[in-house]
């Protein structure tokens, strides 16, 4: 005979290997005039193009996601200070390729002076890891309720309702790296390459949960 309910929240994390990454690329020019800055840009975002064509990035996996031109102020000695014109093309690309993150990130920071943020890593919704956190938070929900059950001198009956509540998918920090300036005595790029950077998508905790009402019975 039933005796009542008991609702309990199930929680899990599982592990899964990243299905993407996205790398956010942008070119900024600082120039005395506006059309002299947009001609800089324009030209290191040429380069760009072409590195991912060489990389073979195809264009629905990038998107330009912002271009601005303006004045380019510094803050000195307690007032600011007019340097000139500013143009930023930003690009963001989605790749599935942790090798060819890398290979971008140098390719870009070296051939188009470019400044990166990222990558941050994505799983996707039918990764097979998210069914995996689906079932352990389940499993999480009827062990605490056979607990609170089983204290209460009950047993556990059917499932009356199941709640998915809403949670969003834990990603790694994103990191930026920024382009440093040569001092003029720099050598020249081409006896002294970018070095390359290794880049490991890890794995992503995936978070689950659920809420579970079941009927409580006499023993």
């Amino acid at each position: 005979m039933a005796s009542g309910t008991v609702t309990v929240r199930g929680e899990a994390l599982v592990p899964g290997e990243p299905d993407e990454a996205q790398v956010v690329l942008e070119i900024k020019a600082v120039e005395r005039s506006p059309q002299k800055a947009m001609a800089d840009a324009s030209a290191r975002s040429d380069r760009l193009q072409e590195i991912f064509e060489e990389l073979e990035i195809p264009p629905v996996a990038r998107a330009t996601s912002g271009i601005s031109v303006g004045d380019e102020w510094e803050w000195s000695s307690g007032k600011h200070k007019h340097l000139g014109y500013h143009a930023i093309n930003r690009v963001s690309v989605r790749l599935d390729d942790a090798e060819k993150v890398a290979t971008l990130i140098a390719e870009a920071t070296e051939r188009c002076e470019a400044a990166v943020r990222g990558p941050s890593w994505e799983i996707a919704l039918a990764n097979p890891a998210r069914v995996e956190a689906f079932r352990a938070a389940a499993a999480d929900a009827r062990r605490k309720a056979d607990a609170y059950a089983s204290a209460l001198g009950a047993r556990l009956g059917d499932v009356v309702s199941v709640i998915e509540p809403g949670l969003a998918v834990r990603t790694h920090q994103r990191h930026e790296i920024m382009p440093v300036p040569a001092p003029a005595a720099a050598p020249s790029r081409a006896s002294a390459p970018a070095p390359d950077i290794q880049v490991d998508a890890g794995a992503l905790d995936i978070p689950a949960a659920v809420e579970v009402t079941f009927a409580l019975e006499q023993s």
